[in-house]
């Protein structure tokens, strides 16, 4: 095995299972906003009356900041990934890339009903894009 490393023949490219498997790991710190952004929106979802829990100061805060970590983990992987799975790099980005709207959504001023209906679309957009990237990795990687 030394040998082989020594020699520079190692592989350079990750397989898709693995790299399906980072990605998870790459976008668990949205575990976060996932939860939170469910609680926001179920009550629209399950056709509620509508009265919603928001997003905290606290939660506010902390949207960029994950978003940031998130995008550097994917963007780190790309270099290992094969021309054939970047798809998987790109879907996980445009997941990541929702956390932006969604913090846009949340921080949205104006009458109550603008407000809300900003907060539910940025959420429903948000969850679906998690939805599929998070279905699509977990049958790549082979846990489905």
């Amino acid at each position: 095995m030394l040998l082989v490393q020594a020699s520079g023949n190692r592989p350079t490219l990750v397989t898709r299972p693995v790299l399906a498997a980072e990605l998870r790991r790459a976008i668990e710190p949205m575990d976060w906003i996932v939860r939170t952004a469910e609680l926001v929106y179920a009550p629209w979802d399950n056709g509620g009356n509508g009265k919603t829990t928001e997003f905290s100061a606290a939660d506010l805060v902390k949207f960029i900041p994950t978003l940031d970590l998130c995008r550097s983990r994917v963007d780190a992987l790309e270099r290992y990934t094969d021309k054939n799975d970047r798809e998987l790099v790109e879907r996980a980005r445009k997941s990541v890339a929702a956390i932006r709207s969604l913090d846009k959504g949340a921080r949205t001023r104006g009458a109550t009903y603008q407000v809300t209906a900003a907060v539910h679309t940025a959420c429903g957009d948000f969850l679906n894009n998690h939805r599929q990237i998070a279905e699509l990795l977990a049958r790549e990687s082979g846990d489905q």
